[in-house]
Formats: C-alpha cells, structure tokens, sequence
C-alpha cells in the first residue's frame, strides 16, 4: 500500500466519521426541538384550554344528563369542543412524530386519560352527528397510555411483592 493510498483511507475515514458526527448533531437537535414543541403545546395550548372549561364547570365537568343537553349550553359546548379539538391537534403531533408522546405521556398522561373519560360520551354523541372520524388519533393515543400505565402498575405490583419477599420487617 502506497503513502497516497494511506493517506486516501485516512481522508475516507476522517470524512465517514465527520458525516457520523454531524447526523448525530442534528439528530439531537431535532430531538431537543420535538421536545421543546411538545413542552410549549402542552403549557400553553392543553393548559388553557383544560382550565378554561374547569375553572367555569369544574373537574366533573360533564354527567350523563349533560351529554343530552350539551348542545344547548353553546358556551359549555363550545369549551369541551376547544379542549377535544387540542387534544385531537397534540394527539395528530404524537401520531406524526412532530410531539414525543413519551414526554407527553410524562407530563400528562394520567390527564389525558381521565380527560379521554370525561369525554367518550361527549365524542360518542359529535360521531353519530357529525364525523364517525371525530376523536380518532386521541383514542389512539390514550389507548397506548392506558396501555403503559397498566404494565408501570403491573410492574409496581411486582416490585412490591419482591420487596416484601426480600425485606424482612422490623421486631
């Protein structure tokens, strides 16, 4: 092997890893940017949406009698329709890849599942009136929640029984 051709590898590998280091650049940045987007969308658009309708209604803000009527209350109607459609809007985000479900899941999993709750009927009633479609991409993602908070309690449980297996109590 001759220097030129040394030298030639060399140049090769010293490109081939610059490449490596520049994707992974900007595959962090791209992260950090996911996550900054998520954090944003979560703070300001799913906080005010949620508290405009449970500062006015409250946390159960919804009954069986209400999902009858709901449409008479144009101001209630109006609100829990903002507060789906958000959901909807972070629920497509997570679906594209353009939110990290993950971090939303961390910061509000629990909320969008007792939101979800709150709201089946409400998306029953809007389906059967408007679009079969309505909703979709949110049941979707509550549904993975669901999933994961089942198998963290699964796994809680677990570690529970194996803790008072290995941990005697105290005389």
């Amino acid at each position: 092997m001759t220097i030129s051709e040394i030298i030639q590898l060399l140049a090769f590998f010293l490109q081939t890893s610059l490449l490596i280091i520049i994707y992974m650049q900007i595959r962090a940045d791209h992260i950090r940017r996911m996550r900054q987007a998520t954090i944003d969308v979560i703070n300001k658009d799913y906080s005010e949406a949620r508290q405009q309708l449970e500062s006015r209604y409250g946390h159960e803000f919804l009954s069986d009698v209400d999902v009858s009527l709901i449409s008479e209350d144009k101001e209630k109607y109006a609100l829990i329709t903002r507060l789906m459609g958000v959901l909807e809007y972070i629920c497509t985000g997570i679906n594209t890849g353009i939110y990290d479900g993950d971090l939303v899941y961390r910061l509000t999993g629990t909320s969008f599942i007792r939101n979800y709750s709150r709201l089946e009927k409400v998306i029953a009633f809007r389906r059967q009136r408007e679009s079969p479609t309505i909703c979709v991409e949110l049941q979707i993602v509550v549904a993975h929640f669901q999933d994961k908070k089942a198998k963290e309690t699964s796994r809680d449980s677990n570690f529970a029984v194996i803790k008072n297996i290995f941990v005697r109590p105290s005389k």
